[in-house]
């Protein structure tokens, strides 16, 4: 009868923290961010199954510092081998979306007409003078009921692409491999979750969001949460077991944290919870709460942005850049009541924070309700709404103050049957990844000051990210249609590594009247930037004069009559094009490596780094066990004769690079090869020199 799953957690992006009793989880990556959503509504961590978060990495032109060949700022790492993330331009912010609910003089369903888990916390039939429950984020109780439906619905208006990496397929990076969704070529927007899930006061909570692909409208997403007095307290018991209740001086609490997940702050061998550190404050004009970071006061120095490689320059990094210049937030669009059906101006009625170690857990602890439910409803003796830290935006932050939210909307008197609705939106905003290179690059040189730097990366990001509210707040207005141009739908894609060239095809898409192509050169995991290298109208590009043995990304969009843009999402993967070098039109620079290969030779010392001692391949055993041709022809067959002539191993030259590897070195026969002199012979299969032999000769020491 009614099933599983139920709305979550929300934000993060990339640092992998597990989830309390997550179950059915959705992820949904829609253009570039990510939704998660699962049973226990509050979750944590980012963009993969099983966690939940926002995944911006908007591909901005670079910024290359004077006399720099490359975008060093990217690509490199520091001294201790590490890549330093960034919320904004791909990394995460991390966070929880959850609520808690509070009442007075509510009387419990008799034993038997609850779900076990709160009657396990809980005592049927008694009256509470004040019962609040939460399901986190300090909490994620087993009272939340079994929700409506399984799984939780998730729509995507395009399926995936498909992308082909050198003949293996990839899933690309706004798909995640371990969820399900359904498509729905008529969905009114590119991304839908909801979900339905009954609470044991007998409230019943309905989530749906909404996200968009278009590049204009793709920095936000639009949320709708109805709190409804159906009087349900179970999901899995059938019936109503509170049937015409009225809910008294209910109050509704919104938890909703978003914060940058700062990974800079590995350095010099040092670690530093760069979650700590967060600022926030909430203006109630325009009902918004908003987050960034800020300078932790267990760092040395001043880390406030997170400027790569450390608040010293420690790291080993030619560029300062600022690294979480993202201004993040949530604001509240309308609350519609049963005596303000359109709006009540007056909600959220409070706003408080606290630490959030220090935060209440009314379930864990029952004893804590009423000061739960006074701290909720702004009756703890502090102001209703609290002042933040927006009137010195850029002071240094307690030592582990992770500062953890809460707005309130009450009281309400709220009849069986009746409904609040909560719109929302969720936004960021930033400077361009460019800026936040330049800015922290002048810093570390001493052309500005951090102060100034600090105030543009914080005064931009918050007008952009006020900006896409009212952005979000228009298209809330044309609900439920949407008035969001689609963009051309994402084209599927090939990509094959050729000599010192990359051959990228795709399929034609309609409505498309030309289409871009993009790159990015090296670069780890998702901390690339990407350059457009051709708009054409076409459907192939091969794109050449690249370095061999070197890592190259691609995406390609399609592009309308209008200019809009398909997702530059939907066929980008982590999966490099790797070119080789073109095979020589020669037999006499062929070359064996390492010669000798002696199998005790070992590739590193200990605290030495890899392929600086020793003489065979980097890795494991099975690695190591490598003897590379070098300096091949394009095609050809190369035959391995053991001192007596016995022909020992036969090797197929196909790629046309000038490379090709014995892996693992084993005979045909599946044996190790023992010590000794081993002849070869090439046989050229193709190109110019078909039909030439050439010999050569290499030493085994085992």
């Amino acid at each position: 009868m009614r099933k599983l799953g139920f709305f979550a957690g929300l934000l993060a992006v990339l640092a992998i923290v597990g989830i309390a009793a997550a179950q059915d989880v959705r992820v949904l990556t829609v253009g570039n961010l990510c939704i998660g959503l699962d049973k226990q509504i509050a979750n944590w961590g980012a963009g993969s199954a099983g966690e939940s978060g926002w995944f911006y990495a908007v591909p901005f032109e670079p910024w290359i510092p004077p006399g720099q060949n490359t975008d060093i700022g990217y690509h490199g790492v520091d001294r201790d081998q590490v890549a330093h993330g960034r919320d904004m331009g791909g990394h995460d912010l991390r966070g929880y979306q959850s609520y808690w609910a509070g009442a007075k003089n509510w009387t419990a369903p008799p034993a038997g007409q609850w779900n076990q888990g709160a009657e396990a916390v809980l005592t049927a039939g008694k009256t509470y003078d004040v019962i609040v429950t939460d399901n986190g984020p300090i909490t994620l109780n087993s009272l939340i009921d079994q929700p409506y439906w399984t799984p939780p619905h998730y729509y995507r208006r395009v399926d995936k692409p498909t992308v082909v990496v050198d003949g293996a397929q990839q899933v690309p990076m706004a798909f995640n491999p371990d969820n399900t969704y359904e498509v729905k070529p008529d969905l009114k927007s590119d991304g839908y979750l909801g979900a339905m899930v009954s609470h044991p006061l007998g409230l019943t909570f309905h989530s749906q969001m909404w996200a968009f692909t278009n590049t204009e409208y793709s920095r936000f997403v639009l949320g709708l949460l109805t709190i409804k007095n159906t009087g349900d307290c179970a999901a899995s018991q059938e019936g109503i077991e509170k049937p015409g209740q009225t809910l008294q001086d209910l109050w509704i609490g919104l938890p909703w944290l978003m914060m940058p997940e700062e990974h800079w702050v590995a350095y010099a061998g040092q670690y530093y919870d760069g979650e700590q550190d967060h600022l926030l404050d909430y203006d109630p004009t325009t009902r918004t709460v908003w987050f960034w970071d800020g300078d932790a006061g267990d760092v040395p120095g001043d880390d406030q942005f997170d400027p790569r490689g450390g608040p010293n320059g420690l790291a080993d990094i030619p560029t300062g850049e600022y690294c979480s210049p993202t201004i993040a937030g949530f604001r509240i669009l309308a609350v519609k009541t049963p005596d303000h059906p359109d709006d009540d101006p007056n909600q959220p009625a409070t706003f408080r924070y606290m630490r959030y170690e220090d935060q209440y857990s009314p379930i864990q602890d029952a004893t804590k309700m009423v000061d739960a439910y006074n701290y909720l409803s702004g009756n703890d003796g502090k102001p209703a709404i609290m002042e933040g830290f927006s009137a010195d935006p850029y002071q240094e932050v307690l030592g582990h103050a992770k500062w953890a939210p809460m707005l309130g909307l009450g009281p309400f008197n709220l009849n069986f049957g009746d409904s609040i609705q909560v719109v929302y939106a969720f936004a960021v905003g930033n400077v361009s990844e460019a800026r936040a290179i330049e800015l922290g690059y002048k810093v570390k040189q001493g052309e500005i000051s951090a102060a100034d730097a600090k105030k543009e990366i914080y005064e931009t990001g918050k007008e952009r990210l006020w900006a896409e509210f009212e952005k979000a707040a228009e298209v809330w207005q044309s609900y439920p249609n949407f008035n969001v141009p689609f963009p051309p739908d994402p084209p599927d894609i090939e990509m094959k590594s050729g000599p010192e060239k990359a051959f990228i095809t795709w399929t034609p898409v309609d409505g498309a009247v030309k289409y871009r192509v993009y790159r990015a050169a090296g670069g780890v995991d998702n901390h690339r930037v990407y350059q457009m290298v051709k708009e054409t109208t076409e459907t192939s590009y091969t794109d050449e004069n690249l370095t061999p043995n070197f890592s190259y990304y691609y995406y390609v969009t399609a592009v309308d009559a209008n200019g809009v843009e398909s997702s530059h999402y939907f066929n980008k993967t982590n999966k490099a094009v790797v070119p080789f070098r073109a095979g020589l039109a020669t037999l006499d620079s062929v070359r064996v490596v390492p010669n000798p290969f002696n199998a005790k030779g070992n590739t590193y010392k200990e605290d030495a780094p890899h392929n600086s001692t020793g003489y065979n391949f980097d890795g494991g055993p099975r690695e190591q066990n490598t003897i590379a041709f070098v300096n091949l022809p394009e095609y050809c067959t190369i035959r391995i004769y053991n001192s007596v002539g016995d022909l020992i191993k036969t090797l197929h030259h196909t790629s046309g690079s000038a490379e090709e590897r014995w892996y693992p070195s084993i005979t045909d026969d599946n044996q190790y090869p023992a010590s000794g002199v081993y002849f070869y012979t090439i046989e050229v299969t193709g190109g110019p020199l078909k039909g030439k032999v050439g010999t050569g000769k290499f030493v085994i020491i085992r």
